[in-house]
């Protein structure tokens, strides 16, 4: 006999909507076309993921990866493994002829513009066609060193068009050869150009490889790859306060999918036969993964950005961190959300000087706050700071309202100092 009941399961948990928007990924991959099924991706055109099973219907399958001698599909799978089911991803394929410029000014900015500018992690799968010969300086392929200078440029276009974002670079094949010589390898975080430094605020570059999947790769260009899609969903898959190598959560290793087993760098190295350079290869800002004593799996290293820190005598910091630019990022998308339909709206101004009324004052000051205090409710800064000029002269010239926004970003511990003795009692 049974009895009548009514039978409610839990159902199973995807992509966190509340992260969706944050970790809205582009990627541009350089790949021939996909031709094994109807409806197969064509070059130079947007599309839409939300899961690995979309990128199988577009042709981009591991037997596409092999017969082709590039690394999508996996990149995609990775980003997914990392992200969840559900993140939005959005593609953009382009042929192996692409130079590094194009892949940004053609391929890199229409897929940001004709999703109306809402990525907010961009990065390239660089695969180059069988018989590619690179040319290295400071041990780094010449493509991938302007894959850096030419994402700079690219995010700062991308900013002056209200779409901050952050690039990820594939830093392939580093060093270009069996044995990494970090001492002469070049320092992302201070790059010459002339006689200046690159500003490499919003731009991070990727080192690291899980090495037994590019082991099995067929031929040596791919095995050279970095594990960019790996990083992009781990980012896509956590708010924008949180280290890309931050130990508790984001382990990157699942020994039921054979990910991350082993570890290693771009060059098709372990991760742990290079322990004598992995130092210096953090000290000069390079992402890669590493293993911890005491805690199984492997990590990411930190969040770099392509810059040095600066500190100024305001206390200013610049983005240096991936969570800081992704920070500052999301703050300034919000603050203009909520300022944007303020403009050409009338308010009185004090008829003795002029100047903004205190209410008028405390009302914009309001609305920035407003918006520091629900990301400060998020955990996504520890506290932020609106003042609005009260000189602002809204009567005469571009009737500009000037605001300073001030924002203190999270902490995060890279090092715990501890000391540690025997003693006969506590007292």
């Amino acid at each position: 006999m049974s009895l009548g009941f009514v039978d409610i399961k839990s159902g199973t948990i995807g992509a966190n909507a509340l992260l969706n928007e944050q970790g809205i990924t582009s990627m541009v991959i350089t790949t021939p076309a996909p031709t094994v099924a109807v409806g197969s991706a064509a070059l130079n055109t947007v599309y839409t993921l939300y899961g690995v099973n979309d990128a199988l219907a577009l042709g981009i399958t591991p037997a596409h990866d092999h017969a082709n001698n590039v690394v999508a599909h996996y990149h995609i799978k990775e980003f997914y493994r990392m992200a969840g089911e559900g993140t939005k991803l959005q593609i953009i394929l382009a042929p192996q002829t692409a130079t590094v410029v194009d892949m940004y000014e053609v391929y890199g900015k229409k897929i940001v513009n004709d999703t109306k500018y809402e990525t907010r992690l961009f990065g390239i799968c660089y695969n180059p066609a069988t018989g590619y010969t690179p040319t290295y300086a400071d041990g780094m392929d010449n493509n991938v060193r302007a894959l850096i200078t030419e994402g700079v440029k690219f995010k700062d276009w991308a900013a002056a068009n209200f779409g901050e974002l952050h690039v990820m670079v594939e830093g392939r094949d580093i060093g270009g050869a069996a044995t990494i010589n970090a001492a002469t390898l070049l320092d992302v975080k201070n790059i010459p150009v002339n006689t200046t430094f690159v500003n490499g605020e919003n731009v991070s570059i990727v080192i690291g490889q899980d090495y037994t999947y590019a082991s099995l790769r067929n031929n040596a260009i791919n095995k050279k790859h970095a594990c960019i899609g790996t990083a992009l969903g781990v980012l896509a898959g956590v708010p924008v306060e949180i280290n890309l190598g931050e130990n508790e959560t984001l382990n990157l290793t699942s020994e039921i999918l054979n990910a991350f087993v082993f570890a290693g760098l771009s060059n098709n190295t372990t991760v742990e036969s290079n322990k004598a350079a992995l130092d210096t290869l953090d000290i000069k800002g390079y992402i890669f993964p590493v293993s911890y004593t005491g805690l199984s799996g492997y990590r990411f290293n930190n969040d770099y950005c392509c810059v040095a820190e600066v500190v100024d005598y305001q206390n200013k910091i610049n983005e240096n961190r991936i969570a800081y630019s992704r920070t500052m990022n999301e703050a300034k998308r919000q603050l203009r959300t909520v300022l944007l339909p303020k403009l050409k709206t009338t308010h009185d101004v004090n008829p003795v000087n002029g100047q903004l009324p205190y209410g008028v004052v405390k009302y914009f000051e309001g609305l920035g706050n407003d918006v520091f205090a629900n990301m400060q409710k998020n955990k996504h800064i520890t506290t932020g700071q609106t003042t609005v000029d009260p000189q602002s002269n809204l009567l005469s010239g571009d009737k500009a309202l000037n605001v300073a926004f001030y924002v203190v970003p999270r902490g995060t511990i890279n090092k715990i100092n501890g000391l540690i003795n025997l003693k006969t009692q506590l007292a």
